[in-house]
């Protein structure tokens, strides 16, 4: 189906993310999407720092930049330094309203390497074991396994 990139706008929690991911280091982070014109859109990624008990942008990453696919329903290419390449970012499925499941796979030196990640954001932050997470758990699960298997 057609991403619809306006409805896609707006504050999304991290509930999962592939353990792999290097670049996040927190335990709870939210990616607030925000028009830029056109197909394109800004990054604010946050973390939240237990021990400063405060919000804090990762100084790693600072604000990023995407571009929505014109040609490919839900994929974006996006970027967090001017330097460095575009990163593919794939919406496997969303609905907008409470999930969404984000696949990255980049590969470089001619295919030689190749990076892998999947995130599982939610419009609401989701206490760990919570019935709702338990619930979102078990619906984005299934919906991985038949997208990815």
């Amino acid at each position: 189906k057609d991403f619809q990139r306006d409805l896609y706008l707006g504050r999304w929690h991290e509930m999962f993310r592939h353990k792999e991911v290097p670049y996040e280091y927190a335990d709870c982070s939210t990616a607030t999407y925000s028009d830029r014109s056109l197909n394109r859109f800004q990054i604010d990624n946050r973390e939240y720092e237990l021990n400063n008990e405060k919000w804090a942008r990762n100084n790693d990453f600072p604000l990023g930049k995407g571009i929505v696919s014109t040609w490919r329903s839900g994929l974006a290419n996006v970027k967090f330094f001017e330097l460095a390449p575009w990163a593919n970012y794939m919406v496997l499925e969303t609905d907008y309203k409470t999930y969404s499941i984000v696949f990255n796979c980049d590969a470089f030196a001619g295919g030689s390497y190749k990076d892998q990640w999947l995130w599982v954001l939610t419009r609401e932050a989701l206490r760990v074991d919570s019935d709702a997470w338990i619930k979102m758990r078990d619906k984005v699960f299934s919906v991985i396994k038949s997208k990815v298997g």
